[in-house]
Order: structure tokens, then sequence, then C-alpha cells
């Protein structure tokens, strides 16, 4: 249970803060072109982190980079509170998400060597994500109750607190047994074996990304104000832990179905759910909408990582440029998503662009899905070299 509980604590903790700071940067002054370089230099570090340190578990074990990552993110995400301007807090996300981005891998590998179910393990995250959504609202209520701490000093706080008890519940981790693989520097051959995943990934996440940059910001914009006339977060964590926690619900029972024809699933229930937010006019609309989202991310996370863990293995690797995928399309996906908004007619137009590359992420996978299957045989299997 302890790398179920690692897991549910680092997302509850980084998801938490990661959805606060495009608010909190808003309030430093910050214009909505700023707050997707805000989010673009968080997954340049996940994403370098993510490339490295997954093979470094393959390499050299996974105990010893889901410690150091998670002592690291402490302290880091212990210092966000302090940054009072927006280039100091770009520069402390920056910081953070190369701590942040050196774990995970080792943490699914590591889950992967235990023989945990990959849905049920990845549930774990979701509950813990929607937790952490949940934690903004109840900052909000204690800052407004209580005043005294201000609500970005308590959301942080409480996220450096979070991922504390995680590096605490990581020491005491025993040792797993896996056979240590040898993994060439830059690792081709599992890039071209996953290539169906990796490329419709990074398509269809670069568009959510673009989304989730400006969806707080589209959340308080359609939601009630505050008694004392401010916006009111409690729909926000609201919204959010919806989705997470239905993540949570549904990812404990998909484990038996094909990992190919859940990723089909997820990107089609994707293209609806774009198309449902952008026709939203208020809070009930996008907390329904919310709920097909779930299943969404559901089918396309755990569909992914069967897919690549049945094919490759080189598990902390392939894992870790699945995290890299997502961090990609975390660094390309905000900037768009604040170019289209700042340029292009605001939320809605960055919405619809959203839905429109989808669309296109669901025709990449089907075209790569046969041209994997012809060149390594069903399923992309082939030899495993």
């Amino acid at each position: 249970m302890k790398s179920y509980a690692i897991q549910f604590l680092y997302n509850a903790a980084l998801s938490a803060a990661t959805i606060f700071t495009p608010i909190y940067a808003r309030d430093l002054g910050a214009s909505d072109l700023l707050i997707g370089y805000l989010g673009m230099v968080y997954g340049v570090s996940i994403f370098g982190a993510g490339i490295y340190f997954g093979r470094q578990a393959d390499v050299r074990g996974r105990r010893r980079f889901l410690i150091v990552g998670l002592f690291l993110s402490t302290v880091l995400a212990s210092l966000q509170p302090f940054a009072f301007d927006p280039y100091i807090l770009m520069l402390s996300r920056f910081a953070l998400g190369f701590a942040a981005g050196m774990f995970p891998p080792a943490l699914l590998a590591y889950a992967h060597d235990e023989g945990k179910l990959m849905g049920k393990f990845a549930a774990f995250g979701s509950l813990g994500f929607g937790t952490g959504n949940l934690l903004i609202s109840f900052c909000a209520v204690a800052t407004w109750l209580y005043g005294a701490i201000l609500l970005h000093e308590r959301v942080y706080f409480t996220s450096a607190v979070i991922l504390a008890a995680a590096f605490g519940i990581a020491l005491w981790l025993p040792a797993v047994s896996h056979a240590k693989v040898s993994v060439p520097l830059f690792p081709l051959n599992v890039i071209r074996r996953n290539r169906d995943v990796y490329v419709s990934f990074l398509i269809r996440h670069t568009g959510a990304n673009a989304v989730w940059i400006i969806f707080p910001l589209f959340v308080l914009d359609l939601s009630p104000r505050a008694a004392g006339g401010g916006p009111d977060y409690t729909w926000l964590g609201i919204i959010y832990a919806a989705n997470s926690l239905t993540q949570g619900a549904i990812m404990q029972f998909i484990d038996g179905y094909d990992g190919r024809k859940l990723v089909v699933a997820g990107e089609v229930f994707t293209l609806i759910t774009f198309v449902g937010f952008y026709f939203s006019n208020n809070h009930i609309d996008l907390l329904l909408w919310s709920f097909l989202l779930a299943a969404s991310w559901s089918c396309l996370y755990v569909g992914s990582l069967k897919t690549i863990l049945a094919r490759s293995p080189e598990k902390g690797t392939a894992t870790g440029l699945l995290t890299s995928t997502t961090s990609l399309s975390a660094i390309v996906g905000p900037v768009l998503g604040g170019v289209v908004s700042y340029y292009f007619g605001g939320f809605r137009t960055t919405i619809a662009f959203a839905a429109v590359m989808t669309a296109v992420a669901l025709v990449a996978f089907k075209f790569l899905t046969d041209s994997v299957e012809r060149q390594y045989g069903q399923g992309g299997a082939g030899s495993g070299e």
C-alpha cells in the first residue's frame, strides 16, 4: 500500500499548486500570454527530468530516484509562497518541475515490479488529484473565515506538507527486485515501438494543456461571485474534483480492456467534452461535462500505460517517455492556449482549438497503430529490442 499512498499524496500536492498557480499569477499582474509561458517552463523542466531519470530508473534502480525526487520537491514546494512576482514564480515553478519530474517514472516502474494493476494504481493518482482540487476550496474557506494567512500561502504550504508525507513513506519502501535493462542514451527503439501512443498522446494533450492553462480562469468567469464580491473558488474546486474523483472510480474497472481500444475511446470522449465545454454557459454545465472528461482521461491514460508496458521491457524508460510526452505537451500547450486566448477571441476559441487537435490525434493514432503492427506484429510488442 505504500506505493499507492505515495501516488495519492504527490498527485494531491502537485495538482493543488498547479491549478492555483494561473490564478495567483493573474493576481500578481500576469497577462494570459505570460501565464502561458509560466505553464511552459514547468513543462520544460518536467520533460527533461522525465526523460533522463526514467532511463536512470531502468539502469540504476527505482527507489533512490523516488526518494531524492520527493525530497527535492518538498523543499522547493515550500519556497513557492515567497514568490511575489510573476517572474520569480516562474523560476520557482521551473525548479519544482525538475524535482517533480524525477520520480513519477520510477514510481510507475516500481509499482509494475510489485505486480500492481496499472488501472488501479492510476486511480489512486486521480483520487489524489481530485483531493488536491478540493484543497483549493478548503484553503479558500479557511482564508475567508480566519484570515491572517493569504490564500496562496495556504495552498502552497499545504502542498509542501503533503509532499513531505509522501517523502516520509518513500523512506520505508522495501526494495523490489527487477531485471536491470541496458538502455541507450537515446532510446530510439522504445520510441519507434510506441510511436502511435506517444504521437497521438502528444497532439491530444497539447490541445488539452492549451485549455487547462486558462480553464481555472474560465471557470471563475462563469461562476457566481463570493459574498465579498470576489471570485468564488468553491466551484473551481468542485468541478476539478468531480473530474478527478470520477477518474479514480472509472480507472479501477477498465484494466481488462485492450489498451489500444481504451486510447481510441479516450480520444473520442475528449473531443465530445471539448465541444460541450465550448457551449457551456455556467458552472453547472462545466460540472456535468467534467464527468465525461473523467472517462476520457481514464481511458486514454490507462490505455496508453497498458499498451507501452506490454510492448516494452524497459519499463522505466517507456513510462518516463510517456511522462515526458505529457510534459512536452505542457510546454507547447500553455503557450498556444495563451496565444490563442490573447490574440484570437478568448477562452472559447482556445477550447475549439483543443477540439480540433483531439480529432487530429485520433486520426494519427489509427494510422500509426497500423504502422506499428505491420513492423512489430499484432500489439506492437515485436521482439522487445
